[in-house]
């Protein structure tokens, strides 16, 4: 079997802490092929570079058109781009891979999958929470409707203060515990059976967003 040939893009935090390693070790195993690095930052794409031996560059397209046998863009750019350089991808006839959140607006949203689809390429957005074994008990608790119908969701996120991933992240949205703080809970809130203090609980770490997502399918944002 041909093993797939990856081109990252965005060298930055979620990169060297979260993709970058599991990309290394899977070339290592034989079980990818690492081909090419792109980070608008000319010595951080320099640095990635040479620590894995591939080929830098500061220009996705130019690193596309040089290495046409790509067969997946793993996109690790800011949100605001993610649009831009999965369109860019699948014109390319490349797979992209593209982080969290899958995109600022939904109209850039069809901007990825139209660009996919007719380029016949496929797209994945990662994190993909719905295959941890947690949210798909959730996922079945509510469409089973043992907690009634969702009309809120608190996000609760474990973090670590070691974890630099965690530690990055938006200081609005993740109140930061240091290690070893107790766990605290995931509450989704059902009302259809009366009681709207109904909870469903889940030992984690510790983030609380609020959002009022009226009767409808709830999904905690990641």
């Amino acid at each position: 079997m041909r093993k797939a040939k990856l081109g990252l893009i965005g060298c930055g935090g979620i990169a060297r802490h979260s993709h970058l390693p599991a990309i290394g070790e899977l070339a290592k195993r034989g079980a990818l092929d690492f081909v090419a690095v792109c980070d608008v930052d000319k010595n951080r794409a320099k640095e990635i570079g040479e620590q894995f031996g591939v080929p830098y560059y500061i220009d996705a397209e130019e690193m596309m058109e040089k290495h046409k046998d790509i067969d997946v863009i793993d996109n690790c750019t800011g949100d605001y781009t993610h649009h831009s350089i999965a369109k860019l991808a699948a014109e390319h006839k490349m797979h992209p891979i593209t982080e969290k959140p899958m995109a600022l607006t939904l109209p850039c949203c069809d901007v990825m999958i139209d660009a996919c689809r007719k380029n016949g390429v496929h797209f994945e957005v990662a994190e993909n929470y719905f295959r941890m074994p947690v949210d798909r008990i959730i996922i079945k608790m509510i469409k089973e409707g043992l907690i009634g119908d969702v009309m809120r969701v608190y996000m609760i996120d474990p973090v670590d203060e070691d974890d630099p991933v965690g530690a990055g992240r938006d200081p609005v949205h993740q109140d930061r515990q240091p290690p070893g703080h107790p766990p605290h809970l995931h509450h989704l809130h059902g009302g259809a059976d009366g009681d709207p203090h109904r909870l469903l609980r889940h030992p984690v770490g510790r983030q609380d967003l609020d959002l009022p997502l009226g009767r409808g399918p709830a999904v905690a944002p990641h």
